[in-house]
C-alpha cells in the first residue's frame, strides 16, 4: 500500500487516539494500570502502553511523513490540549477560549499546525476505513502545509454526570450520502469534557456554520458550545 500524503511506501500506523492524549488523561499505562479500548466490535481490551499497535490504523502513512514531515502538528496539539485542560474550568465558564494562551506570539501558523492535525488523522482514518472521500486534497494540504479548505473544527463540551462518564479517542465517523455520493462526514475526538467536532465537505459550504473554526477565517477566539 502506498503513503497517501506522499504515495512513498507505506510502512507505518498512525494512533487513532494520541499516545501523549493518553499519558495526559490517564498518567502512566502499564500491565499494572492498564486502560480499557471500547469500540463497535471490541469491549473492554486491556491496554498495556500509550503507543499500543491495539491504537493505531493499520498501514497507510510512511514513517516519513507520520513523523518529521507532520511533528509540528502533532506539537501544536499538544500544547492546545494542555492549555484547554489546565484552564478548563475557566473555559466552562466563559465558553470561550483565547488560543494566544497556547501559542503566544504564533497564533496564525499554530492554528493552522493543529488544524493540519485532525486532516492528517482524518486522513488516516479515510484510508484505513476505506471510506468514499477523496484524499486528493487532504494530502495537498499536508504536502504544501495549508489548511484543508473544507476541514472545519467545532469545539464542544461534554455534559457528563460524573468521571466514569468520561473517555478519550475519536467517535465513529457519520456521513451524509446523496444519489450515492458521500456529500459530508463528522466525527468527535473527546478528550474528557473536551470535544473535537472535525466536518468534512465535499463542496464548500455557502452558509456560514455555528461554532464552526477555520484557521482562514483568522479566528484567534475558539468559542465552545454544549453537546
Amino acid at each position: 500500500m502506498h503513503c497517501w500524503i506522499c504515495g512513498d511506501n507505506a510502512d507505518s500506523g498512525e494512533h487513532r487516539v494520541k499516545a501523549s492524549d493518553i499519558r495526559r488523561f490517564f498518567g502512566k499505562v502499564s500491565p499494572e494500570t492498564p486502560v480499557f479500548l471500547h469500540s463497535d466490535t471490541h469491549r473492554n481490551v486491556r491496554i498495556h502502553s500509550a503507543r499500543s499497535n491495539k491504537l493505531k490504523t493499520s498501514k497507510v502513512i510512511c514513517c516519513r511523513c507520520n513523523d518529521t514531515r507532520t511533528a509540528e502538528y502533532d506539537n501544536a496539539w499538544d500544547a492546545l490540549r494542555n492549555e484547554l485542560i489546565d484552564s478548563w474550568n475557566t473555559v466552562k465558564k466563559t465558553r470561550r477560549f483565547k488560543l494566544q494562551s497556547a501559542f503566544p506570539g504564533a497564533v496564525g501558523r499554530q492554528s493552522v499546525n493543529f488544524h493540519l492535525f485532525f486532516v492528517k488523522l482524518f486522513g488516516c482514518r479515510i484510508a484505513d476505513e476505506n471510506m468514499p472521500i477523496d484524499l486528493s486534497e487532504f494530502s495537498r494540504s499536508i504536502m504544501e502545509d495549508r489548511p484543508h479548505p473544507n476541514v472545519y473544527l467545532s469545539f464542544n463540551m461534554r455534559n457528563v454526570a460524573s468521571k466514569s462518564g468520561l473517555y478519550l479517542g475519536p467517535s465513529e465517523v457519520h456521513a451524509k450520502e446523496y444519489a450515492g455520493v458521500c456529500e459530508a462526514a463528522t466525527w468527535y475526538y473527546s478528550i474528557g469534557e473536551i470535544d473535537v467536532q472535525v466536518s468534512w465537505f465535499r463542496e464548500k459550504p455557502v452558509r456560514n456554520i455555528p461554532y464552526a473554526w477555520h484557521p482562514d477565517r483568522g479566528g484567534k477566539i475558539v468559542k465552545f458550545r454544549q453537546r
